[in-house]
């Protein structure tokens, strides 16, 4: 029965379409599309490849006959009803011109996509497009995504889309030029304006847009808006306005915007930001200024956003921080202010800010974090401070001091020559430590004394000429491990005694001559070992024998002269060895 009334309702619709042939305009395209047809038939001036992404059959061949509107396919009547079909896309290649009348033979493709079918995708892809008031699009209730991609000219008129209430996403990007006028779309919830080269639009394009959250007009080369063209946006939560040109923003801009949870501004080339800007915005919990030209910040710019949690500003030319543009914003999670010309950060700047968990100050100027006491404010809840590639010659012992829960320490490419004994005292839970790319002599013996949980640490090109044999000591659980590019000539016999955890070690590109021979013994799941670019002439005979799981070995750039096969005896799973550039004359390897 359910079959029978599927082909009656069918052929019912078939004699409605014969009934209008003579009203077809000259040229106009119908399209009727069975699940499994192995042919079907385009009528009118348009010759298209039709992607329907389905899984039974790659490709729908589609054929053009001009002056035509009836179609003919092959089809299973009840998967014809009775599947959903919830994506379409319609890709174009020869039409020139394409205007709504283009649409007048699409009645057919509307009424059957719809049939059992939660939803329906309109996509096109043209040289030109041109929408203007019609009632083709009202009729059908599941209509809820337009979209328009790679065209030439793409101009929507006033009214285009009035009364269209199911239209829920709407989706204009990578094209050459848009203009867009006001369109009465209540109910429209998702609206994607991107990658278009010249984006044009009046200034009440989006005042009947009631219910829309998500806002995107990134990379449309866009250089200003105007001060009330979000207003009436109630709802909007997510705006991004990021890869545009905008030089400078209004103080109104923003206003109203109460339900606003996330801002993008990023890589725009302003200057400058309003006070006022976010003043509305009590909502927000994200915001992203990086990339710009700032070269100051408003010290009230935050003030009142107590849900703001993510602040990103790297990449401008800020020389200085307000010292209370953070004070009391209680939600603050993550603060990123690196790439800047900072010179120096005001003292307890991060101070009471409870939920603050990840500090980046790195690529910076800063010079001296040495004066007494908790200089930055941490709070107990921090637990990565990114601080490298700055010129800091001094830290102070107390810098971390209340960071019980750092994690993350990455100090490199500064200028220290020294690091406090006391530095990491207490830091009971890190598991990061980088300090490569300083000028380091030494390492105090307990500078990792607390260190349990370490599991990484970078102490490669500075100048070490010696470590303690209890430096490591108590780091049970340390997986890498780098002291390359230093000037050690000789290591305690049991420096790296307790670290069965190592599966990495780099030792190349110092002075060292010989090896005790106890060295590796507890390095029970080493898997990678660099001793080269050293000055190594031999090697003890067992040197290796408790490396059963090392996998790759670097021992070139020595001055190695015999290799005895009983140096990797018991070094079963090894399968690379790099023995270049030595002056073996003698391997006896079997």
């Amino acid at each position: 029965m359910k079959v029978l009334s599927c082909i009656l309702g069918f052929i019912t619709f078939l004699k409605i379409v014969l009934s209008q042939e003579s009203e077809v305009p000259e040229k106009t395209c119908s399209l009727m599309f069975g699940y499994n047809s192995k042919y079907n038939y385009l009528c009118g001036n348009f010759k298209v490849d039709f992607d329907f992404n389905d899984a039974d059959r790659d490709k729908i061949l589609i054929s053009c006959l001009d002056n035509a509107n009836l179609l003919m396919f092959d089809y299973n009547t009840s998967s014809w009803f009775d599947r959903e079909i919830n994506y379409s896309k319609i890709q174009e290649y020869s039409i020139k011109n394409c205007d709504i009348n283009a649409f007048t033979g699409f009645s057919a493709i509307f009424a059957i996509l719809i049939v059992n079918s939660r939803s329906f995708t309109l996509s096109m892809t043209t040289k030109n497009v041109k929408l203007s008031k019609c009632n083709y699009f009202q009729r059908y209730e599941n209509f809820t995504k337009f979209e328009i991609a790679a065209s030439g000219n793409v101009l929507i008129k006033k009214k285009t889309f009035d009364n269209v209430t199911s239209l829920q996403t709407m989706i204009i990007r990578n094209n050459e030029n848009v203009f867009l006028t006001r369109m009465k779309l209540e109910n429209l919830n998702y609206l994607s304006l991107i990658d278009n080269k010249q984006l044009n639009f009046t200034n009440d394009v989006f005042q009947d847009m009631h219910s829309l959250q998500y806002l995107k007009m990134y990379s449309n080369n866009l250089e200003s808006l105007n001060a009330d063209l979000f207003h009436g946006l109630n709802q909007l939560k997510h705006l991004d306005l990021r890869d545009n040109n905008l030089i400078r923003i209004s103080e109104m801009l923003f206003e109203k915007l109460h339900n606003l949870k996330q801002l993008n501004l990023d890589n725009n080339i302003l200057n400058d930001i309003p006070e006022g800007l976010l003043k509305d915005c009590k909502n927000i919990s994200e915001i992203n200024l990086s990339n710009n030209f700032l070269t100051q910040l408003p010290e009230n710019l935050f003030n009142g956003l107590e849900n703001l949690s993510v602040i990103n500003i790297y990449n401008n030319y800020l020389t200085i921080l307000p010292p209370n543009l953070v004070k009391n914003l209680k939600s603050l999670s993550y603060f990123s202010i690196n790439e800047n010309k900072l010179e120096a950060v005001e003292n307890n700047m991060f101070i009471d800010l409870k939920k603050l968990g990840i500090i980046d100050l790195s690529n910076n100027q800063m010079t001296n974090l040495s004066e007494e006491g908790n200089i930055l404010g941490l709070s107990t809840h921090v637990e990565e401070i990114y601080l490298y590639n700055n010129k800091l010659e001094q830290i102070s012992q107390d810098l971390f001091r209340n960071g019980k829960n750092l994690k993350i320490i990455q100090l490199q490419s500064n200028k220290l020559s020294k690091i406090p004994e006391n530095l990491f005292v207490g830091l009971h839970l890190l598991k990061i430590v980088d300090l490569s790319d300083n000028i380091l002599t030494e390492l105090p013996r307990d500078l990792l004394a607390d260190s349990i949980h370490l599991k990484e640490i970078r102490l490669a090109n500075n100048r070490i000429k010696a470590v303690s044999g209890f430096f490591f000591q108590n780091c049970k659980v340390l997986s890498f491990l780098t002291l390359s590019n230093n000037r050690l000539e000789s290591l305690p016999t049991y420096l790296f005694g307790n670290l069965r955890n190592l599966k990495e070690l780099r030792l190349d590109s110092n002075n060292l001559t010989t090896l005790p021979v106890y060295l590796f013994i507890d390095l029970e799941s080493l898997i990678a070992l660099n001793l080269s670019n050293n000055c190594l002439n031999q090697l003890p005979e067992y040197i290796f024998r408790k490396l059963n799981y090392l996998q790759k070995l670097d021992l070139s750039y020595n001055q190695l002269v015999n290799v005895n096969e009983r140096l990797f005896q018991t070094c079963k799973n090894l399968h690379y060895t790099n023995l270049e550039h030595n002056s073996i004359s003698r391997c006896i390897i079997t």
